[in-house]
């Protein structure tokens, strides 16, 4: 589960389970959005995440990387639409094994969110301060359809999409990750799951893409 593919919008914490994946057994991850006020029509908002990676030998759970995820933006509403500007930055830490490379970025971009059913959401912003990666630009857009309800409980589907453009990376000028995730809504706003993802960014899984089925619970306040 990528916090960047938008749908982690408010306060949540999820694990989940990653059956078929080449590389990790088990993710867990912990984050927040936080309003820090008005600014004319619009607000200023912050969000931060802690993402890992863990991999289970049979003995213990031994965590492989974190993710760390910084974001600052300002959004104005217009009818049933949301514009914001915002700067991300997120540094990818090595813990028992991998590259022994910490690769981190800013992302400076813009986004754009229809609410409604179908909720649509698109981003587009330009890498900068790049350590040890040659991402360049970057663009994702991802839809989230309600479902009809599940025994009373309501439910929806949602797909992403991710191709980052690349500036000296020697065999591939870029690449394209997405996934799509099937879930329900139960009591006090946890959702139970199901998602798949193909994930080509080898410089989160230290030289390597990953594809894997994730089974897990999301909670969100």
């Amino acid at each position: 589960m990528l916090v960047e593919d938008e749908q982690l919008v408010q306060g949540t914490a999820f694990v989940v389970a990653v059956p078929g994946s080449d590389t990790f057994d088990t993710a867990a991850s912990l984050g927040a959005t936080f309003d820090v006020g008005q600014l004319g029509a619009g607000g200023l908002y912050f969000l931060a995440d802690i993402f890992t990676w863990i991999e289970n030998d049979g003995a213990d759970f031994q965590p492989l990387r974190t993710i760390y995820t910084l974001e600052a933006g300002y959004g104005p509403r217009r009818g049933k639409g949301q514009y914001s500007l915002f700067v991300k930055h997120r540094s990818f830490q090595d813990l028992d094994s991998f590259d022994a490379l910490d690769e981190s970025y800013e992302l400076c971009g813009g986004r754009y969110q229809l609410d409604g059913s179908p909720k649509w959401r698109i981003r587009a912003g330009k890498y900068i301060n790049r350590a040890d990666v040659g991402y360049d630009w970057d663009l994702a857009v991802s839809v989230t359809q309600d479902l009809d309800p599940i025994r009373g409980r309501s439910a929806y589907a949602h797909a992403w999409v991710h191709h980052v453009s690349e500036d000296g990376n020697i065999g591939r000028d870029g690449f394209t990750d997405y996934a799509v995730e099937t879930g329900v809504r139960s009591y006090n706003g946890i959702i139970f799951f199901l998602r798949y993802e193909l994930l080509r960014d080898v410089d989160r899984f230290g030289g390597e893409s990953d594809h894997h089925l994730m089974v897990g619970t999301r909670y969100g306040w």
